[in-house]
């Protein structure tokens, strides 16, 4: 029998909400809370496997560094909870008795990010690439210890990023690198008919992989936007396949989606850097979600299916956000 689990987060903020467009700013701190109940059952017996309530906190920040006839130099990064690469929730109860990990909290990204005429250079424990169907594009809150140049082409982008996707079990940034395993090319275009989509080539951990994917907006009615995506990956070094297609509506402030996915177990590191990782193989979503009370307060409830699992996760998160303008040194 499915435990309900009704869960009340009661937060005190410590920055004021400005805009929505903070992160814009050169000196912004972005905070984001959460809690959620996730459980999973056997999809044959539906005996229960898991059932933990966990809490999740992240920042995410910037400092003006520099600004100049050279461009603008910040400094960037997100601190927060979470385990390991894939999972930013710490469980601090179970309803099956299960034994709790330590609650982890660390600095997960910092590097230096310069900006100038449309180009783009990251140095540090940068971000991973993303853009993609969830289930196949790399975690949200996971890193990448080295760097990454975006420049302008036509109307999109080409981008290179490169350095180590490492210490996946230990989400500190303030650690030795391990040895270089990662490079990747990307480039990203407008296409016909509306659609918009990219081409990359990726080395991870001595796996070659090519992929492609493709993505349109629909303005169905002034506040109803529906989006659809399709993505492939092929491991030609491992000769393998992962693809996934994806619809997701927005209505007002409630956004319904699905998605369905396939990661074969050869595809290896890759896929199991996918954002929040639950299975290989065969994979059905369906994630609802809304604003409820006042702007920034949301709830949601995701359904995950995989070949011998379900899993629910249902709960509220909180974001709010405060941006200024100005750099330390040059930008007044």
């Amino acid at each position: 029998m499915l435990r309900v689990a009704v869960t009340c987060l009661c937060l005190t903020g410590f920055l004021p909400v400005l805009r929505a467009d903070a992160t814009d700013e050169p000196n912004f701190m972005r905070l984001s809370l959460g809690m959620r109940y996730n459980t999973q059952f056997d999809k044959d017996t539906w005996a229960p496997l898991r059932g933990l309530f966990q809490y999740r906190t992240m920042a995410t920040y910037s400092a003006g560094l520099v600004q100049s006839e050279l461009g603008t130099l910040t400094l960037r990064g997100q601190a927060g909870t979470g385990p390991n690469y894939t999972v930013s929730w710490n469980a601090f109860a179970s309803t099956l008795a299960q034994p709790l990990p330590a609650q982890k909290f660390n600095m997960r990204r910092i590097y230096l990010e310069g900006k100038r005429d449309g180009w783009l250079v990251q140095a540090g424990v940068t971000r991973p690439n993303q853009g993609d169907i969830t289930d196949l594009g790399y975690d949200v809150d996971g890193w990448l210890r080295g760097g990454r140049i975006v420049a302008p082409v036509g109307e999109g982008t080409i981008s290179v990023a490169s350095g180590a996707i490492d210490h996946i079990f230990d989400p500190n940034a303030f650690q030795w690198w391990n040895d270089w395993n990662y490079f990747s090319g990307k480039i990203r275009q407008p296409l016909p008919w509306e659609l918009a989509g990219f081409v990359n080539y990726e080395y991870l951990d001595d796996q070659n992989y090519l992929g492609a994917h493709l993505l349109r907006h629909w303005q169905l009615a002034e506040d109803i936007r529906l989006r659809g995506q399709l993505q492939a990956i092929h491991n030609f070094t491992t000769p393998s396949w992962a693809w996934g297609t994806s619809a997701r509506l927005d209505i007002g402030s409630v956004r319904f989606s699905v998605e369905y996915t396939y990661i074969n177990p050869q595809l290896g590191l890759r896929g199991a850097l996918s954002d929040d990782f639950f299975s290989f193989g065969h994979r059905a979503d369906i994630r609802i979600g809304g604003e409820l009370f006042f702007e920034g307060f949301r709830w949601f409830l995701n359904t995950d299916v995989v070949e011998r699992r379900v899993r629910f996760r249902g709960g509220f998160s909180y974001a709010f956000d405060a941006g200024i303008g100005g750099y330390l040194f040059g930008g007044g």
